[in-house]
């Protein structure tokens, strides 16, 4: 990739402060990048996956076309390179947040659920657990309660949608990719008139309320860039990948170092 191009195109989009903080942001990238390091780990197949705080996850929906690009660039915004998108949010790439040490599986089994809304509170409810909800709120005072699929379901590989098949496990334990994770600009710790710079023109309406502040803004990360392919930690797979040995070994040729799991969490490559 051409650092001074990026930048370049960063320039056009960003001004100030602001700028000198995207720019740092992506000489930070492009050091780990370019560096000796490897998201290692000691799975052997039939292993089960934990997850920790320092994990992200990452799925690409239905756009499997995009997956040599991530074996060339990482995860990172295509905003930098011309490419725009037409997504609500640009110029960051867009990240689900491990909040607590978690195996891959009850993970899965949590986002594969629905988020429920109880007069003004969300409910995470995991996959095959709606008739528990249902009878806990036989006892919580309520008029109405409204459902709707997690975010996670719409862009990783879960039990409840066949459509996506392939998302990835990004360790952050490294000093570099902890400083480009703190860049995570709907947190609370990040400037708000910065964060509405990072949202589509058409979208900003909708998010200049409370909206940057709903559930899956706890649960998620939007990181100014991207981070890059050496922390790819793991790759998850739906079941018809699981099953064609095929596209599995071309899976493996483009991250060699990373391993494989289906949606049992368990490690199958």
């Amino acid at each position: 990739m051409d650092k001074n191009l990026i930048i370049g195109n960063a320039k056009k989009k960003f001004n100030g402060e602001l700028l000198e903080i995207v720019i740092k942001q992506i000489e930070d990238y492009f050091e780990l990048a370019e560096s000796n390091y490897i998201a290692k780990n000691n799975y052997q197949i039939n292993d089960k996956v934990l997850l920790n705080k320092k994990h992200l996850l990452h799925g690409i929906g239905k756009h499997v076309d995009i997956i040599n690009t991530f074996a060339n660039r990482g995860i990172v915004s295509q905003d930098y390179f011309e490419e725009a998108s037409d997504h609500a949010f640009c110029y960051e790439s867009a990240f689900w947040s491990v909040l607590e040490n978690i195996s891959l599986k009850e993970y899965i089994e949590n986002y594969s659920g629905i988020v429920a809304k109880v007069n003004k509170e969300y409910w995470q409810v995991p996959y095959g657990k709606l008739d528990e909800f249902v009878e806990i709120m036989k006892q919580v005072d309520h008029w109405l309660w409204t459902a709707e699929s997690s975010m996670e379901i719409r862009f990783m590989p879960s039990l409840a949608r066949d459509i996506n098949q392939i998302g990835f496990i990004l360790n952050t334990e490294n000093e570099i990719a902890q400083r480009l994770k703190k860049n995570s600009v709907f947190k609370e710790h990040f400037d708000r008139e910065y964060a509405m710079e990072f949202v589509n023109e058409k979208s900003k309406e909708k998010f200049m309320t409370d909206g940057v502040t709903a559930d899956y803004f706890e649960r998620a990360d939007y990181i100014i860039f991207g981070l890059p392919k050496n922390c790819i930690e793991g790759i998850l797979v739906g079941r018809q990948v699981e099953q064609n040995d095929k596209h599995l070994e071309t899976l493996k040729k483009l991250f060699p170092n990373s391993y494989i799991c289906n949606l049992d969490g368990v490690v199958i490559r």
